[in-house]
């Protein structure tokens, strides 16, 4: 592990919720949601702003689990639920952290994540975060009863107006149901990417045995096969197709893997 985590001591939150939105640390790391920046001892890297959003819910709740339907959630409430979309935010966070032995960011198998760590946030204030909080408080307590009014009737009007829209088409609206992940497993996942001809994807397994290193696996999207393809005593990081030339039709694997500080390409 880094020496980002080796002097600091463990310790749980404070019971008051402080607007982490504003930065905060995790142990010896600055975080920056605004900027999507972590810093360590000039080491700077940089998160997108969903993994961001999960890395502020997890210091919101620290040493709490928090399981990853709830994360889900709350980072993406329109989208329908995908693990490999947590899992994937998570080993980003790992990543950035400098967290290679998975002690401050914790997987809790069938129940969630937790974050360890001592959270301090940049400034205490008083003002409660509106988001990312699993005791959920709304605006419809603390508005105005015309404003509830306004909007219940604007309300009534949409289910209206859709109502004789959905009514006056002849088309069906398509029902979608049964959906299942492809490659849920109770191994560690990520970074899941299709076939350059769409019929089936690769991910990236990191086994709970970390002496095995990265697995990458190919899988049928209608989940029949799935074999094991490549496996690394490094841990992978990247996976992408690319053609050897320009002429060529044919794709080949490019793996990036981590060996040390070293970033090694390997084409499969």
């Amino acid at each position: 592990m880094l020496d980002c985590f080796e002097s600091e001591p463990k310790a749980h939150a404070n019971n008051q919720q402080v607007n982490l939105r504003d930065g905060f640390w995790v142990n010896n790391v600055q975080v920056s949601p605004a900027t999507g920046e972590l810093i360590c001892h000039g080491r700077q890297t940089r998160l997108e702003p969903k993994v961001m959003d999960v890395l502020v819910l997890l210091a919101l709740h620290e040493g709490q689990v928090v399981s990853a339907e709830t994360i889900f959630e709350q980072v993406w409430p329109r989208a329908i639920f995908n693990p490999i979309s947590i899992r994937r935010a998570i080993n980003q966070i790992r990543n950035a952290l400098g967290d290679l032995e998975k002690d401050v960011l914790k997987t809790y198998p069938k129940r969630g994540y937790a974050l360890h760590g001592m959270i301090k946030a940049n400034a205490v204030s008083p003002k409660l975060l509106q988001g990312f909080s699993l005791n959920k408080q709304t605006a419809f307590h603390r508005a105005p009863a015309y404003l509830l009014y306004s909007l219940a009737v604007l309300m009534l009007c949409g289910v209206v107006g859709i109502f004789f829209i959905a009514t006056s088409s002849s088309p069906k609206i398509p029902h979608v149901s049964n959906l299942r992940p492809i490659s849920a497993t109770l191994e560690d996942e990520s970074f899941s990417l299709f076939t350059p001809d769409s019929n089936a994807m690769i991910y990236l397994k990191d086994p709970a045995n970390d002496t095995l290193g990265t697995q990458v696996w190919l899988s049928s999207l209608d989940r029949t096969t799935s074999n094991l393809i490549w496996q690394s005593n490094e841990h992978i990081r990247y996976a992408a197709w690319v053609r050897p030339s320009v002429s060529s039709y044919k794709h080949q694997l490019l793996i990036v893997s981590q060996q040390g500080n070293e970033l090694v390409l390997k084409a499969y």
